[in-house]
């Protein structure tokens, strides 16, 4: 059963006015002394015992109190309402009439409700509710606002690692790779790098005065453009204009197609692979590998280590290969000096200095500044090598090749090798078939691994030979193209040792007294040296 407020009723008589208290039901409240007096007050009853009511507040029984002498006027059932600063609920408290008063009617309440100011979420159900069953001094919400929907704040998803670890890469067997590091989030030209979810500012809400309730204030963001970085036309996403690398620094989207190194490239960096160019403002250390799409710039010394460019490799002072250094660029190589190294440039090479190290060019091989040396080793020129002092007064076995483009001239070598191995391996298919074959016809039983072997040997035969074919013809290709080579010069402008082999479109030539200013060339099918 529900519970019921305690409430009253203002009774008048011939004899004064009276006050009738209705005690609460099942738990509910009792009447309140400052609810009574502020209804008292409204309805016109000024004079009054207040202590005398004050007596019954808290029983249990109904009871009817003389408050006054005076007979007061007929009163209406009332109602008040109460709402909170917000004004997105509205509760109403009704008060019983007089006992010669009058109900209020849903019109009425209505009506009342409006020039109270309320027009806006009116719960008619409430209303229809209490006209069927009265309850007196309870709150009843009569009204409600429409609430606000809520917006969300701009948000900006990146697609591409934010937080660099710079931590080494664990691997199955729980080592750990000092080579392979997170130091760079890489990111290739036409990538989309940010995608921006633009604010909802939410729907506006009404009170139950018909005011405006605002949803909360959001956060608004922008994409903002930064060298190397495109802008999509609404703003929205943003795209890498260069292949290179990408940071995030303060909401800002940073792209970059140089990837530096403060200092050395070592355990703390691992190898680096890199999409554009690279500087390296220390040393590259023994056994790390430095790959770069474009140009690769170093300004300390390259230990035993690898660097591979497409384009152009320039080391500010030079490399200490320990025999295992290598440089390898599609484009130009510039270096101080080169010692105990392999080096191969799909242009020239320009150095001061080359000690004991395989040396390929192009197109030249350039031996200059105040030494211009060149002890032990091999040194391979499409058209020119020149030089200052090559050999050495012990008799450095060195070699100096010159007319031939070391890529044709590798190739070449190449195929001829893949000719004898699928020679070699026909030779052996054909030794096996026949032994295989005499064994069945003496009558032995071969495993089934055999039979399926002597089975696949004609095709595997009839393949070689496809394949011999055309290394055959590609081979006689390369031969013409080496052979019809006639140009190529080396010139050594101090001095030349004995020691020392000249290698010019395949004519060699052999230095075996000191010779000064002199350049080599093919002239009439063998070599001649003129003077300077």
């Amino acid at each position: 059963m529900n519970s019921i407020n305690g409430y009253f009723q203002v009774v008048p008589k011939e004899d004064g006015t009276y006050l009738k208290m209705f005690p609460p039901v099942n738990g509910g409240e009792q009447i309140q002394t400052d609810e009574l007096k502020k209804y008292l007050d409204n309805c016109g009853v000024k004079e009054y015992d207040l202590h005398e009511v004050m007596n019954y507040l808290c029983s249990n029984e109904v009871h009817e109190v003389k408050i006054s002498a005076k007979v007061c006027w007929a009163i209406l059932e009332r109602m008040e309402l109460l709402y909170d600063k917000s004004r997105r609920v509205g509760v109403v408290r009704f008060y019983p009439p007089s006992a010669n008063g009058k109900n209020l009617n849903k019109k009425e309440i209505l009506d009342e409700l409006k020039q109270k100011g309320v027009v806006h979420g009116i719960v008619e159900e409430s209303i229809d509710q209490y006209l069927r069953h009265r309850v007196y001094c309870t709150n009843i919400v009569v009204a409600r606002a429409t609430l606000p929907v809520e917006g969300k704040d701009a948000k900006i998803e990146y697609f591409f690692n934010t937080e660099i670890t710079s931590k080494p890469k664990l691997n199955e067997d729980g080592s750990v790779d000092f080579h392979r590091l997170d130091n760079m989030s890489k990111v290739k030209e036409g990538e989309l790098l940010a995608r921006l979810t633009v604010a909802d500012r939410g729907t506006p809400g009404t009170d139950i005065m018909g005011g405006t309730i605002s949803p909360k204030r959001v956060k608004a963001k922008i994409l903002k453009k930064t060298q190397y970085t495109i802008l999509s036309d609404d703003g929205l996403e943003l795209f890498s204009a260069v292949s290179g690398h990408v940071t995030l620094v303060d909401d800002k989207v940073f792209v970059s197609d140089v990837y530096e190194v403060p200092a050395d490239v070592d355990a703390s960096t691992g190898d680096i692979d890199y999409d554009g160019n690279v500087l390296v403002r220390g040393n590259v250390r023994t056994g790390y590998i430095v790959r770069a799409k474009g140009n690769i710039v170093v300004n300390g010394v390259v230990e035993g280590a690898t660097l591979v460019a497409d384009g152009e490799i320039v080391l500010k002072r030079g490399i200490q290969g320990m025999n295992r250094g290598i440089l390898q660029a599609n484009g130009n190589i510039v270096t101080k000096f080169i010692e105990n190294s392999t080096v191969k440039s799909g242009g020239t090479i320009s150095t001061e200095a080359i000690l004991h190290s395989s040396i390929e060019a192009k197109n030249e091989i350039i031996v200059g500044g105040k030494r211009g040396l060149v002890t032990g080793g091999e040194l391979k020129a499409g058209s020119k090598i020149s030089l200052k002092v090559a050999g050495s007064t012990m008799g450095t076995a060195t070699v100096l090749e010159v007319g031939i483009d070391p890529a044709i001239s590798e190739r070449y070598r190449e195929v001829e090798k893949r000719i004898d191995d699928l020679k070699r391996e026909q030779t052996q298919l054909e030794q096996a078939f026949q032994l295989l074959k005499k064994k069945v016809m003496q009558g032995a039983k071969l495993p089934a691994d055999k039979i399926m072997f002597i089975k696949s040997i004609p095709s595997k035969i009839k393949a070689d030979e496809t394949e011999m074919e055309y290394l055959l013809d590609e081979y006689l290709a390369l031969k013409e193209v080496l052979d019809e080579m006639n140009k190529g010069t080396i010139e050594v402008q101090n001095m030349i040792y004995p020691g020392v082999k000249l290698l010019i479109s395949n004519l060699a030539y052999f230095i075996r007294t000191e010779e000064h200013h002199c350049r080599y060339l093919k002239v009439d099918g063998e070599v001649k040296s003129v003077y300077l």
